[in-house]
């Protein structure tokens, strides 16, 4: 696509070269092979078409390529859909990372149970009662901050 912008811009600037060139001609040898006379020219003739260089240039400069509008649409699309590529792609993290929060969660609350009910866990085993104390109020602020995550 971006090719055929290209080939198209090229495309119209050559048209407008063959034409600025074809006026030129047109001066240049009408004058040496009429004598100047004016009247024998075509294209150029100042009274005939008074305007006609300024309706080409004005035709050049309101040419629009389409393969350029094509190009940037496509373009915008293309980002478009990257961009939800990338936001699927980050929801799927954050989905990944509240499932490992819940199951950390969950895993502290089953801890805290079992060391408030006064179980022995293979974490608590060698602890006092003391540790066990602070393990729990430990565990409890980790609980916090799991749910303030989720």
């Amino acid at each position: 696509m971006k090719k055929m912008m290209q080939t198209r811009e090229e495309q119209d600037a050559t048209y407008q070269q063959i034409m600025t060139s074809l006026f030129k001609y047109e001066d240049n040898n009408v004058d040496f092979y009429s004598e100047q006379d004016v009247e024998k020219r075509i294209l150029t003739n100042p009274d005939v078409h008074t305007d006609l260089k300024d309706k080409v240039e004005s035709t050049f400069k309101g040419l629009r390529n389409p393969y350029r509008e094509a190009y940037l649409v496509l373009k915008g699309e293309l980002l478009d859909l990257q961009g939800m590529g990338d936001a699927i792609t980050g929801r799927e993290q954050v989905v990944k990372m509240q499932s490992a929060c819940a199951s950390k969660m969950r895993s502290d609350r089953e801890e805290m149970e079992k060391l408030q009910s006064g179980k022995t866990t293979i974490k608590s085993i060698f602890k006092s009662s003391k540790g066990k104390e602070n393990e729990i109020l430990a565990l409890q602020a980790q609980i916090e901050v799991a749910n303030k995550d989720l």
